[in-house]
């Protein structure tokens, strides 16, 4: 008996009962989505066989992709035994050296106890052929939301965003019966990007074409927050959010405009004694320099950090670092550019470049000051405490799409988490 394994997770067994020349198909293809039971889509590239004491002929073969197939009759059929994670991530946070989560593709949640070694999937599982969950995030007090895509429940032809969250009670399971109240037809069919913890058991939550939700309980019940009418936070698409405290925070994202241009912004909410003002925060920009949209923000050490894309006066599109304080509560301007001497290159030579930015994610580190920024074709920057950039290989040319940063011990640990649109799939690295 023999196994062959290859493209497209293609494996054929030469069977001697029907000759030594004859190799028998034990394929088992899925397009696109592998729902089929124990198909496998991406290439396996090891195969091994054995005849056991006991005369068992036990073979197996692996693949990218996480894909571990095991069979214990000569090949003939074949398990899978442990799939590791085919779906893309979406979201990464790390609560602790040893514990977090990401998660992804058909609103997958996955944890790991093992600062990353081994992740293993929390219920509810996942949904086949449903959307993503796009960030997720955990309270101080193991109390966690993840905001994603919308839902279509049965078919409907309207749907609210995904939106699960975990308590003390059910952790680490997390539950779905979250709910929104607000204007339905400004909630249905918009999905969320982003989620943050603003204090206490307050969160929230911003998405596309003007969507803001909030919860005060933990994430089980949100309500709408509506900018008032003619207000262009009703077609801004939001993609990051950050808050100073329960009562200020900052949100992030673009515009596209209908002649097709594509402008960034970042708004701030105020509320005090109940009056809720919207302001535009001042971004310093070059003659020339367009802004086209930001990704990402963080609020650390009364520090504000932002990150993007701008178009120069060339056409070139490249990636964008702003910075400002904090002032008496509130972020009166951000300032110019401080990228590195040739800025943040755009990358030209990946994949599903479309659904990512040159710079998606920032992340800065709590008592150095170092910052950290990541975005296409896995390529990573950290800024150190003098202003100097150095370009840090991510070992991978997956997209970054998230940064997570735990103290550990007198220094700390950088989980970085990506999706590339094949073979890898997704994967997470870990910087000490």
């Amino acid at each position: 008996t023999a196994i062959a394994s290859g493209y497209n997770g293609q494996h054929v067994v030469r069977n001697p009962a029907t000759g030594v020349g004859i190799w028998e198909d034990r394929s088992v293809f899925a397009v696109g989505v592998p729902t089929t039971p124990n198909s496998v889509i991406f290439p396996l590239i090891g195969a091994e066989a054995v005849t056991t004491i006991t005369g068992t002929k036990f073979g197996i073969v692996s693949g990218e992709g996480g894909h571990l197939r095991e069979s214990i009759d000569g090949g003939h059929i074949w398990n899978d035994k442990a799939v590791g994670e085919p779906n893309r991530i979406s979201g990464l946070f790390f609560e602790s050296p040893s514990v977090g989560w990401h998660v992804g593709q058909f609103f997958r949640i996955n944890r790991t106890i093992d600062s990353g070694q081994k992740w293993l999937p929390v219920t509810p599982g996942p949904v086949q052929g449903a959307g993503s969950l796009r960030a997720i995030t955990i309270g101080g007090t193991f109390s966690g939301v993840t905001v994603g895509d919308p839902f279509t429940p049965g078919g409907a032809s309207t749907s609210q965003p995904k939106i699960l969250y975990t308590d003390t009670l059910s952790y680490p399971d997390w539950k779905a019966d979250a709910s929104i109240t607000g204007d339905p037809a400004y909630i249905e069919n918009r999905g969320l990007r982003d989620v943050t913890l603003s204090g206490g058991s307050h969160y929230w939550a911003a998405g596309e074409r003007g969507l803001l939700l909030k919860s005060t309980n933990g994430g089980q019940l949100w309500r709408l927050i509506m900018p008032e009418d003619g207000s262009t936070l009703r077609n801004f698409e939001f993609e990051g959010v950050a808050f100073i405290d329960q009562s200020t925070g900052l949100f992030v994202g673009r515009r596209v405009f209908p002649n097709g241009f594509v402008g960034g912004a970042i708004y701030q909410y105020q509320n005090v004694a109940g009056v809720v003002t919207w302001t535009q925060v001042p971004v310093t920009m070059p003659n020339g320099e367009l802004l086209i949209g930001f990704w990402d923000v963080e609020i650390l050490g009364g520090v504000v950090w932002a990150v993007g894309e701008k178009r120069l006066p060339s056409g070139n599109v490249i990636g964008v670092v702003v910075s400002g304080p904090v002032v008496e509560g509130q972020v009166p301007g951000l300032g110019e550019d401080i990228g590195p001497v040739g800025g943040f290159p755009e990358c030209l030579t990946g994949e599903d470049l479309n659904n990512v930015a040159v710079l998606n994610e920032v992340e800065v580190v709590p008592g150095s000051g170092e910052v950290w920024v990541g975005g296409e074709c896995g390529r990573l920057w950290k800024r150190s405490t003098s202003g100097a950039w150095s370009n840090v290989k991510s070992q991978t040319d997956a997209h970054v799409v998230g940064l997570s940063f735990v103290p550990s011990g007198s220094t700390g640990m950088l989980y970085i988490g990506g999706f590339r649109a094949s073979q890898t799939q997704q994967c997470i690295v870990r910087v000490q």
